[in-house]
Parts: structure tokens; C-alpha cells; sequence
């Protein structure tokens, strides 16, 4: 991608954020290519890059494909564009990146397997503490430990010790979801043992 093409995506992107034209939207976005990463259609989306389809379009929303596929929790998707060179700190309209985007749903795998690719190119440490930031702002606090523990050598916080050598990675938090009202969900979250008042 050009120098300035690269330069006029967040200005285009906030354009469709606002509502751009229509026209905007179509000489932005490759809509087959964002359709195929949504829906982790990996052979098409290979296709379409193949093709010249531009790999950062978007949607009337700002997503790119790697957005998209984010959200959808397309591991493949994200693996292939990431590879091909998608931009992995391509913001959307409300301003999520991919990684925070898979924070905000627990797509905690695709979390890991995206933060992995990264290590080594510039965005890592600025996702990484993007990611971190995210899940602490959603309350994740479990999540948010996890991230700064595994990915420690993106961003170390002051004064704290690096891990040893072979120490074995932390657990990731697995997804968790509100209670059903079928399990309970009226009951009170804490209280003695025993329903006592």
C-alpha cells in the first residue's frame, strides 16, 4: 500500500464514521473480502488478497477484515491476515482494534493466537497494552493479569521483576457469561454458606 493511501485511511475511516459518501464506502472497501473474514472464509479471503482486493478496506462502520474477523472469532482469518500484512492497529468508529474488539467478547484464543503473531513488530507492546487496558476497563481484572503476565516483555510495569526463565505461562482465564435466570440468576451473588440473612 502506498505511502498515501496509507495516510487517507483514518481520514477515510472518519469519513464513514460520519456518515461519508456512498462513494467512499465503495473506493474504500473490498465488500467480498469483508464479508469472506467475518464469515472465517479463509480460501476466499486468499482469493480476493490475491485478486488486489486492498487488505485494511472497510465497512460503513470503519472495520476492516481483521476487525470483522476478530469479532467473529475467525482464528484463520485473523492468522492469514495478519501474515498478509493487515494493519493490526486499524481503529473502527468505536474505536476498537482488533485486539481490544476480542477482550470486549472473550475470544480470549483468538486473543492469545493474534498477540502472538504480533511479537516482534512494532504494534505488539502498543496492542498488547491496548488488550491489557481493555480488559481492565471492562472489569476483567483476571484477564487483564493474564496479559500483563504473559505478555511481560511488551510492557514490564516499573519495578517489577521479569519472569524466570522456563517458568511455566499462566493459566488463561476461561470466557465467562452472566448467570441464566434458569441458574439462579435472582439468587444473591454473595451471602453466607447456608442462606443464612
Amino acid at each position: 500500500m502506498s505511502s498515501t493511501l496509507r495516510l487517507l485511511s483514518p481520514v477515510l475511516a472518519v469519513l464513514l464514521c460520519l456518515g461519508g459518501p456512498p462513494s467512499a464506502v465503495a473506493a474504500e472497501g473490498d465488500l467480498l473480502l469483508l464479508q469472506a473474514a467475518q464469515e472465517g472464509m479463509v480460501v476466499l479471503v486468499e482469493s480476493r488478497l490475491s485478486h488486489g482486493a486492498p487488505i485494511d478496506s472497510r465497512d460503513a462502520k470503519g472495520r476492516t477484515p481483521l476487525i470483522l474477523a476478530a469479532r467473529r472469532n475467525q482464528v484463520d482469518a485473523v492468522t492469514l491476515l495478519l501474515a498478509r500484512g493487515a494493519d493490526p492497529e486499524a481503529v473502527d468508529c468505536q474505536g476498537h482494534t482488533a485486539a481490544t474488539w476480542a477482550v470486549q467478547l472473550r475470544h480470549v484464543t483468538l486473543l492469545h493466537a493474534l498477540l502472538a503473531q504480533l511479537r516482534g513488530r512494532p504494534a505488539y507492546a502498543r496492542q498488547v497494552r491496548l488488550a491489557a487496558a481493555a480488559a481492565a476497563e471492562a472489569g476483567d481484572a483476571p484477564l487483564a493479569q493474564a496479559l500483563r503476565t504473559q505478555y511481560a516483555d511488551a510492557a514490564p510495569p516499573p519495578g517489577a521483576a521479569s519472569p524466570a526463565a522456563g517458568a511455566t505461562p499462566p493459566v488463561w482465564p476461561r470466557p465467562t457469561r452472566p448467570p441464566r435466570a434458569s441458574e439462579g440468576a435472582t439468587r444473591p451473588l454473595v451471602g453466607p454458606p447456608g442462606g443464612g440473612p
